[in-house]
């Protein structure tokens, strides 16, 4: 979109290179698109954290002893 010499799109690299320095207009990034990337990359390190408790959970549904030494300890 054009707003007499500003431009808001995406924050894709070449559309950034293209408004300021080729077109020499004002240049604003999308705020719903840079909170979304942001949303994005939260999530990828909420589903490795998910992915490990998985993993230590099912470590001790499958060993007994662990499973017995972790309630002793708790």
């Amino acid at each position: 979109m054009k707003f007499g010499g500003q431009i808001v799109s995406d924050n894709a690299n070449n559309i950034v290179h293209d408004v300021k320095d080729v077109m020499k207009l004002k240049y604003f990034g999308c705020f719903a698109h840079s909170l979304n990337l942001i949303v994005q990359n939260a999530l990828k390190n909420i589903y490795a954290l998910l992915e490990k408790i998985k993993a230590i959970i099912a470590y001790f549904e499958r060993s007994t002893q662990s499973n017995e030494k972790l309630h002793q300890f708790q």
